[in-house]
């Protein structure tokens, strides 16, 4: 069953989430890489609220703000590699997509790993190009999932659309990423997101994990806790999470902001004036660096509008189109009347609801103002859904949203990014990867140095 209505979509999402509180069970066979079976999507009922429960611990206030110089290291290779590829700028262009790209993997390595990939200067490095097998499969293995029945992809090896080997690779290092750390004298010095989970792993820590009886305050401790195989599969889909929706929303933002050039001036404007009037305190741990000067946290929270223009683009262009979940029982919605029988999947398309004039008038044009304060209560909350609704929406939400905006302020401040010299964009996809994700293949734009003052 498929559904766009967004009261129904509420009611199962938050009101009556504890009868759906399940997503479409995967179909799993013997022949699925063991990271899936243990990845959080896949999990449901009382496993799904233990990792649950470890994984909001790594996006708290504390935790984010801990990012700050992982992000504002990043910030300085993206805009180093953008002013080497102005000075070989052609009339073709700048491939924004490949860009972010680039940055995603640097990004999310630094704050997932602490690794150094170095994408812009080493591109064939073993990490960067690791990652570009996990998450970009061929056409012809996204075909093939497709078309073909599943004995037949269990015959040619293709029954997941990531390839076995590059999850291989990517298990193996992981692995080996622990077993260095485990036998470290001291772990302090790693402040990212596997080490916050290996924090909560027995295994790691030099607990035991065998069943036994235990007392409620040990019992409490348990559910904050996650295997071995739970850690690496995790990290594999906080990986991915991350990296598609930093990769995929920056294109698309830049995109919209090219095309609408009144709407990039005005948020340029914006971030030049909260930029002036930043706070002068120079001992704050909480900013990043523009230029050698100080951009703090808090006057970014001042930047309504460059919000209204991100929320405004990830509405136009859902990344991830289909979400789902199963009944545990029986169920009539009282808004509606919808009978929805036991485990019975009910989907909703993102974009059919986020591209509908029902809830958005002129929905196909790019209308930041729709999202500032004073026009919000026009909107309809589920009716919006980029990261999703209620306690199975995505928990890394308010990192992927700090890491956007602080980009977008560091990119706007320095750059002015334009339609080509023909006054068109070069904006590619691919159909048939549009049917396992929105991705667009390229994005070619020209871009101008700003000077700041």
């Amino acid at each position: 069953m498929m559904t766009s209505d967004p009261q129904l979509i509420k009611n199962i999402l938050i009101k009556d989430f504890n009868i759906f509180r399940n997503t479409r069970p995967a179909l799993l066979t013997p022949s699925d890489h063991p990271i899936y079976r243990y990845v959080i999507d896949n999990t449901g009922d009382d496993c799904w609220l233990r990792m649950r429960s470890v994984i909001r611990t790594l996006f708290t206030d504390q935790k984010l703000r801990a990012m700050a110089k992982n992000i504002d290291n990043n910030l300085v290779d993206l805009t180093n590699a953008l002013d080497r590829l102005l000075v070989d700028q052609s009339t073709t262009g700048v491939d924004i997509r490949q860009l972010f790209v680039n940055q995603s993997i640097d990004l999310m390595g630094s704050v997932m790993f602490s690794w150094k990939p170095n994408s812009f200067n080493e591109p064939n490095n073993k990490i960067t190009r690791l990652m570009k097998r996990l998450f970009f499969p061929s056409k012809w293995r996204i075909l093939a999932n497709l078309v073909l029945p599943k004995f037949m992809l269990q015959v040619l090896n293709m029954s997941n659309i990531i390839s076995t080997e590059a999850l291989d690779v990517f298990a193996k290092l992981t692995v080996d990423e622990y077993s260095k750390r485990q036998t470290s004298v001291s772990t302090d010095t790693y402040e990212d997101f596997f080490q916050s989970l290996l924090n909560r792993c027995p295994e790691f820590m030099g607990e035991s994990s065998d069943n036994k009886t235990v007392g409620q305050s040990e019992m409490s401790k348990i559910d904050q806790m996650m295997s071995k195989d739970e850690v690496v599969a995790n990290m594999f889909s906080l990986f991915q999470g991350g990296f598609d929706g930093h990769s995929l929303s920056m294109t698309f933002i830049i995109y919209e902001l090219a095309i609408n050039p009144e709407c990039q001036q005005k948020v340029y404007e914006e971030i030049m004036t909260c930029y002036r009037d930043r706070d002068s305190d120079n001992s704050s741990n909480n900013r990043t660096t523009i230029d050698g000067q100080l951009f703090d946290w808090e006057s970014l929270v001042k930047l309504d509008y460059l919000d209204a223009c991100i929320s405004e683009a990830m509405r136009l262009h859902a990344a991830v189109n289909r979400d789902g979940r199963v009944a545990n029982q029986d169920y009539t919605d009282a808004t509606t009347g919808v009978t929805i029988e036991k485990d019975q999947v009910i989907q909703f398309s993102r974009s059919a609801v986020q591209r509908s004039a029902d809830y958005y008038p002129m929905p196909d044009q790019f209308i930041p103002d729709r999202f500032l304060k004073h026009n919000r209560h026009q909107l309809i909350d589920s009716a919006y859904l980029p990261f999703g609704l209620g306690r199975r929406m995505c928990p890394g939400y308010r990192f992927g949203l700090m890491a956007i905006k602080l980009t977008m302020a560091h990119l706007l401040m320095r750059y002015k990014f334009l339609k080509l010299n023909n006054n068109q964009t070069v904006f590619k996809t691919n159909p048939i990867v549009e049917h396992y994700t929105y991705c667009p293949e390229m994005l070619l734009l020209k871009i101008e140095k700003r000077t700041v003052n």
